[in-house]
């Protein structure tokens, strides 16, 4: 029987469905050494249509297991990737020493030291390490310690302040500064008057100064006037 044309044509092949978690967890491994998507699907024997099914569901396994993981597992497995990395670092700053690449070496020992606080920020973020508060200009207010007040003690003082304010208010207004009635200004003496054992003490008063008399210089007669 001759073959026909459609007889000679290539069929393609439908790839077998992909589906487990085993293929999830390799397209994600795959995708993270930096493998693209045309030789990830190569390296399946699957099309680029069936990627993208594996890489949705791969990316929703990827999301609930996130979500069900608390925030200490969560920092407990950034630090055992950093940890990693840090071990990279010790021998990569040991080969320096070694080669007297001092120049890279001190880059690497700041590498170092970048990753071991950022360790400490990422637990503080979290909530998982405890942050210590911060004496900034918000945390301290006319000298009082505000981070280290309590709640009662903050609800009370604010309360104080908003009462002071509402008598402010009362008594003045809320005109501006400039537009305040001046009051009765004060003229007496500079030293108030003091009080003592009965007796009065004040400031004295000051008395003015005597005019001094001017003297009449005398005219001396002549004796032609004589």
């Amino acid at each position: 029987m001759p073959k026909t044309k459609e007889h000679t044509k290539r069929r393609k092949k439908k790839p077998a469905k992909i589906q487990g978690l085993a293929t999830t967890a390799l397209v994600y491994e795959l995708k993270s050494q930096g493998y693209g998507d045309p030789e990830i699907a190569t390296q399946l024997g699957i099309d680029l249509a069936q990627l993208r099914e594996v890489c949705e569901t791969m990316l929703t396994e990827k999301a609930h297991d996130i979500a069900a993981r608390s925030k200490e597992v969560v920092y407990a497995d950034y630090c055992l990737k950093q940890d990693q990395n840090l071990y990279a670092l010790d021998g990569l700053i040991e080969e320096l020493d070694s080669k007297t690449q001092y120049n890279a070496m001190i880059g690497a020992i700041r590498l170092r030291s970048d990753i071991h606080d950022k360790k400490i920020k990422v637990g503080q973020d979290l909530g998982v390490l405890h942050k210590a508060a911060e004496q900034t200009l918000h945390t301290v207010q006319g000298g009082i310690a505000i981070a280290d007040m309590s709640t009662k003690d903050l609800r009370h003082g604010i309360a104080e302040l908003a009462k002071n304010m509402g008598a402010m208010v009362a008594q003045f207004g809320d005109r501006k500064y400039d537009e305040l009635p001046t009051g009765d200004l004060y003229y007496g003496p500079s030293v108030p008057d003091i009080v003592t054992s009965g007796v009065e003490v004040g400031s004295p008063a000051r008395e003015k100064p005597k005019k001094k008399k001017k003297k009449r210089k005398s005219r001396r007669v002549s004796h032609a006037e004589i």
